[in-house]
């Protein structure tokens, strides 16, 4: 359908009679003017009079197609769709989505494209009318802003609304929020109009654009040909028992999001402020790679570790953080009360000549004791214990701690099982095992040399060695994970880990004394049973890193209700805060809106270090293949933020405008008039 913008000035087209008029109301009279009779001459002058009419009337045409060409130009016609009816003063449903993923902080020239879009959503606010109602969601938590009553010479103060995160978006819930609007303001015109550099994966998107009833409108406001940037997508830790002076070997994944060429780059390694290890990098268009990079702790305590690329375009992938721990000393509770078992002799040998401190106690001392406050607990000849204890030792593993089971025959297996299904989850053990004759034994020779307690002492993964001899043993349930099994199959020491981020429990098949095996009397045991405690008191350091907008709870182990925290994050600031009380002791819970930026977070008391750990980037915000809305159903438009984006946005709302084709025409026209009456002068 053929709209005008400026129809203002069609009155002027009243103008296109003027040539007829004057052609009419101002023709030359004729006169009389008598020759004698020449014939020929008489002919010759009646072929060029009908010359002389056709090219007058060919003139008036000319005239009068050049007035209305020229009147249609400035009339701004266009050709407009059928999708907002007859009306352009319809009121409006504006759904302006603001893309705030991390990548719109990439640079191209002098600008992010973050900054871009503010400029561009300013401009497109001033293309509303003032009766229109215009909302702005965000891709990340579609949070609603409401400028029903915006003019067009308003300018919204989008840098207080508008921050780009380091989280992800969440475009399916932004869209239905957008369906949501538009029912619940059903104006004659709808539209959508999404501000992004179309960086977005298409994984985030599902069913959120089926049957969008809107218009939607695609600003690109990346001014780049193609991202030049190279990322670090995750750092793994090799190992999982950290110690002072030995290595840590960590895989770091990289990626360059560059399409067409190869990347350089240099990959850094800081210890605090530390460079502690460095590597040249070059990647293939496209490619993903691990990258092996070490460093040597050289002293116990928290190590905050980044890792850091070359600057490109886009930074904010460039630091991967991550924190360790390492302990200066290992505060172990001996539960038993037998002052005669030669475990307790070789956990005194090992408190004075390694850094376990060792406190020894009874079953029935232990209740009344601040189990928490201690890194491992070893729980010698299982007896029964109080509810009360047994919850103690639950929350110890919750909160991240180890524990050791040991069997010593005072209490049955059924008991034992009962007891301890409440922590462990299933039972412990499926039955017993003694040899009659003292002569009949079962060797420990069977090690999974590929756990982290054995790895550095065995250089063959599939050594066998013979540790001792076994003639009474409990069979642990194959539900747990073997560490040590007896020459039958049999475990003699199993593991069962809470959780990614809870503690661990290692069970014993046999109690530590003569009875049951010669294994404690073994020059192997004491260095045996030191890598054990070491590996009890070791954080988890698998699983899932804890990403941007996450939520996380720290239980603490070490501090009263009342004790005033300090929280400081990566930015600098600071906060005190004050920890609930639960069940399993203290903790703090930070929320999602909280952890809303990459880097290392500490918990202090009075200056001192209790708690740290590290959040970092969704590495998954940028992954393509990108989102392609050229094949939405419905109406889709793809504009660009240049400065004429309030006419592009006009143009698409009214169609393709003419008035340039009717003015090349009136010029035409003009032409046109000038070489005919070169021609009528030219015959006279």
């Amino acid at each position: 359908m053929l709209t005008f913008i400026n129809s203002i000035v069609l009155p002027g087209l009243i103008a296109v009679t003027v040539p007829l008029l004057i052609h009419f109301f101002y023709r030359r009279k004729t006169k009389k003017v008598y020759f004698s009779s020449l014939r020929f001459l008489k002919q010759i002058e009646n072929k060029r009079m009908r010359h002389v009419r056709i090219y007058q009337i060919l003139l008036i045409i000319l005239r009068t197609l050049f007035i209305l060409f020229l009147v249609l130009a400035f009339a701004r016609p266009a050709l407009q769709s059928s999708f907002f009816g007859e009306t352009q003063t319809a009121r409006t449903t504006a759904i302006l989505i603001l893309d705030d993923s991390y990548s719109m902080r990439a640079y191209s020239g002098s600008q992010t494209s973050a900054d871009r879009l503010v400029s561009s959503v300013n401009r497109v606010i001033k293309s509303f009318n003032t009766n229109d109602q215009i909302f702005i969601l965000s891709g990340s938590d579609s949070t609603l802003f409401n400028f029903q009553n915006t003019t067009k010479n308003n300018n919204i103060n989008l840098e207080e609304i508008y921050k780009p995160t380091y989280g992800t978006s969440d475009w399916d819930k932004t869209f239905k929020k957008a369906q949501t609007i538009l029912k619940e303001y059903p104006n004659y015109n709808r539209e959508i109009y999404l501000f992004s550099d179309y960086l977005i994966p298409t994984a985030q998107f599902k069913d959120s654009l089926a049957n969008l009833d809107a218009r939607l409108y695609q600003i690109d406001v990346y001014s780049g040909s193609t991202l030049r940037n190279i990322s670090i997508d995750s750092v793994i830790i090799k190992e999982r028992l950290l110690e002072v002076g030995q290595p840590v070997h960590f895989s770091v994944r990289l990626t360059n999001f560059h399409t067409r060429e190869k990347a350089q780059s240099v990959i850094s390694l800081f210890n605090g402020q530390t460079r502690v290890a460095m590597q040249q990098v070059e990647l293939n268009a496209s490619e993903s790679r691990l990258i092996e990079l070490n460093f040597t702790p050289r002293h116990s305590g928290h190590q905050f570790l980044t890792f850091e690329l070359d600057d490109d375009d886009l930074m904010v992938d460039n630091n991967y953080f991550l924190n360790m721990f390492i302990k200066d000393k290992i505060n172990l509770l001996f539960v038993d009360g037998n002052p005669e078992n030669p475990l307790r002799t070789a956990l005194q040998i090992l408190s004075d000549q390694s850094n376990i401190v060792t406190e020894f106690t009874d079953y029935v001392s232990a209740y009344g004791m601040a189990i928490q406050t201690y890194d491992v607990l070893i729980l010698n000849s299982l007896q029964s214990t109080s509810n009360a204890l047994r919850q103690q030792i639950q929350s110890f593993v919750k909160n991240g701690k180890g524990v050791m089971l040991i069997p010593g025959g005072r209490f049955s297996l059924d008991d034992i099982n009962e007891q301890w299904r409440s922590i462990v989850g299933r039972n412990l053990y499926t039955g017993e095992n003694q040899l009659d004759q003292p002569q009949n034994f079962y060797t420990i020779e069977k090690i999974n040399a590929r756990h982290p307690i054995f790895a550095d002492l065995f250089m063959r993964t599939n050594q066998q060695i013979s540790t001792g001899k076994v003639f009474r043993y409990q069979q642990i349930a194959h539900a747990f994970d073997g560490i040590l099994s007896l020459s039958n199959g049999d475990y003699f020491i199993a593991e069962q880990r809470r959780g990614t981020g809870g503690g661990r429990i290692l069970l014993f098949a046999s109690a530590l004394d003569a009875n049951w095996t010669d294994f404690p009397f073994k020059g192997a045991f004491i260095p045996a049973l030191h890598r054990l405690i070491f590996y009890c008191s070791q954080r988890t350091t698998t699983g899932k890193p804890l990403l941007v907008n996450q939520s996380k709870t720290l239980r603490l182990s070490k501090i009263q209700l009342d004790t005033p925290l300090n929280v400081s994050f990566p930015d600098g600031q600071q906060h005190n805060i004050l920890p609930d009380n639960g069940p399993s002791g203290m903790y703090i819970t930070f929320d999602q809106d909280v952890l809303n930026q990459p880097g290392h977070y500490q918990l202090k008391v009075k200056d001192e270090i209790i708690e740290a750990f590290s959040v970092n980037h969704h590495a998954s915000e940028l992954q393509p293949p990108y989102i392609n809305l050229e094949n939405m159903s419905g109406p889709t438009y793809r504009l660009t933020f240049k400065d004429d984006l309030v006419e592009q946005v006009k143009e698409a709302r009214i169609g393709t405008e003419l008035w340039r084709i009717f003015l090349i025409l009136a010029l035409l026209m003009l032409t046109a008039e000038m070489a005919l009456i070169k021609r009528i002068e030219g015959d006279k």
